[in-house]
């Protein structure tokens, strides 16, 4: 059977490379050896759970109970498994099911079900475990794994950060009462805002079609006039993306409009749209209101507005283009609006 150990009551919540941070269960057991880090690619985070366990085996065998914690790891507004990570796991056992935080979630927590040494009886050290997500403290996600011990204390991330990485205590089997997994680690990484990591690209796009060509005087043509900041309006922009970041407690405010115009003006100086280091119309929330223009006889007018796209954001200029195309003379003239 095991010798006697110390019961430590602690946790370790130490900053490493930068901002991540380290955050350890309450140690209970301390058998076994520590294994190397585990952490998901650059930009992604932890968003799903299998756990490897080992049966009851009545009191006539050795239990280990938890023997290995698989992490799942995916972009901010992640829809499908696409990476794990794993530290070291135990002999015994099998992964069961997979749990998981709600669509577009991360895990910023977790609380560990373990046992005390039991002295001459058999040990089972890590148990279970429960996974926090998006910030919450009450409402977990629980495993598969054995009941035998007790909830120790939870870990949380900080604000505006997400679980990145995993390393695990392991005890090799062959010991006269095997325990496997008896403790392990996770990091918490700070969710990047992403008004400012976002890359911006830009173009004019088409806002409305006027056609007056059989028309023998002007006709007014009503168009509806969007300018300012709002989360994308293109079909490949994720919701689960956008439910992401504002779980991470970045809103789209005042300060997050400001963060990404500094960002598409130091990043699109080059651009062939239009000055955006001048343009001052998407400082604010986007403001939809009904204007129009007048269109000539015989003309067919085309309006385009400057837009750029960056991230889940969409950033609509007051620069328009105006393209009018007479059909008698067959002449086409452009000309630049503010609105």
């Amino acid at each position: 059977m095991k010798s006697i150990i110390f019961v430590l009551g602690c946790v370790l919540l130490s900053s490493i490379s930068g901002q991540d941070i380290i955050l350890e269960n309450p140690i209970l057991t301390y058998w076994g050896d520590w294994y190397e880090w585990q952490n998901c690619s650059e930009g992604q985070y932890i968003h799903g759970m299998r756990l490897m366990t080992h049966e009851y085996q009545t009191i006539l065998y050795d239990d280990t109970a938890l023997n290995g914690i698989r992490l799942y790891c995916g972009e901010p507004g992640w829809s499908s498994i696409d990476e794990h990570v794993q530290s070291g796991i135990g002999d015994y056992g099998t992964f069961q099911l997979n749990f998981m935080c709600p669509i577009g979630g991360f895990m910023t927590g977790f609380q560990m079900n373990s046992e005390e040494a039991q002295n001459l009886l058999d040990d089972t050290a890590g148990n279970n475990i429960r996974m926090f997500c998006n910030g919450e403290t009450s409402a977990y996600i629980q495993g598969d794994g054995l009941e035998i011990g007790t909830w120790t204390a939870a870990r949380h991330c900080p604000a505006g950060a997400a679980l990145c990485g995993i390393s695990t205590q392991i005890e090799a089997s062959g010991t006269t009462d095997d325990s496997s997994l008896n403790n392990f680690k996770v990091k918490c990484c700070p969710i990047t805002n992403p008004a400012k990591t976002c890359e911006p690209s830009d173009a004019w796009e088409r806002v409305k079609i006027c056609d007056n060509t059989k028309g023998s005087s002007p006709k007014a043509c009503k168009f509806e006039k969007r300018v300012g900041v709002a989360y994308s309006h293109k079909m490949s922009s994720k919701p689960s993306e956008r439910t992401f970041y504002n779980n991470a407690g970045y809103k789209l405010d005042d300060q997050m409009i400001s963060e990404l115009s500094q960002n598409i003006q130091s990043k699109m100086t080059s651009s062939n749209t239009i000055n955006w280091e001048m343009e001052t119309g998407f400082y604010t929330m986007e403001n939809a209101v009904i204007d129009e223009i007048s269109i000539p006889a015989h003309s067919h007018m085309t309006l385009y507005q400057a837009v750029s796209q960056c991230g889940i954001f969409s950033a609509s200029s007051n620069t328009y283009k105006k393209v009018l195309t007479n059909k008698l003379s067959k002449s086409e003239t452009v000309s630049y609006i503010k609105v």
